[in-house]
């Protein structure tokens, strides 16, 4: 499912509850919502999250950034491997890799870097997928079928 309205935290959830409390430390430090037009709605199996096609937000500086916890940057680059600019997205996803480990909910936003247009961002996507135990993909994907042709779409398409 995606959306063509902006997003506020009021009304999607771009992780799972168990870490809600980290992602809102994180937006306050941002000091904004996600600026996002398109998002798809996906499964975890235990809780649903809502993956920016785009965001638009301004980066935090280094020094927020070394403030924030494990979990809080992982959100962060997670939700800026999305950034509309490929250099911010192609940071986040180096920034990622060096993480010791990624959350399932990772997932989600690993993937659809895999039908970005850039061929930087896609192979740090697969490469970065390529840590997690196939069984994880497998059962995000199984949940998500729309999400996968979306993700299909997008790597039809030409670059803007």
């Amino acid at each position: 499912m995606n959306n063509l309205q902006s997003i506020t935290l009021d009304h999607v959830t771009f992780f799972p509850p168990v870490v809600q409390r980290q992602a809102e430390q994180l937006l306050l430090k941002m000091n904004a919502s996600v600026e996002a037009a398109i998002w798809h709605e996906v499964s975890l199996g235990y809780a649903t999250i809502h993956v920016p096609e785009i965001i638009y937000n301004e980066r935090l500086t280094q020094k927020h950034i070394e403030m924030c916890g494990h979990i809080e940057k992982q959100q962060y680059y997670c939700l800026f491997s999305r950034h509309f600019q490929w250099k911010v997205r192609v940071d986040a996803l180096r920034q990622l890799h060096k993480m010791d480990a990624l959350y399932d909910w990772t997932i989600p936003f690993l993937m659809l870097g895999t039908a970005d247009y850039s061929m930087e961002v896609q192979q740090l996507s697969r490469q970065l997928l390529s840590t997690f135990d196939a069984r994880e993909i497998e059962r995000i994907s199984y949940h998500n079928v729309s999400f996968l042709h979306a993700i299909k779409s997008l790597a039809l398409q030409k670059p803007y």
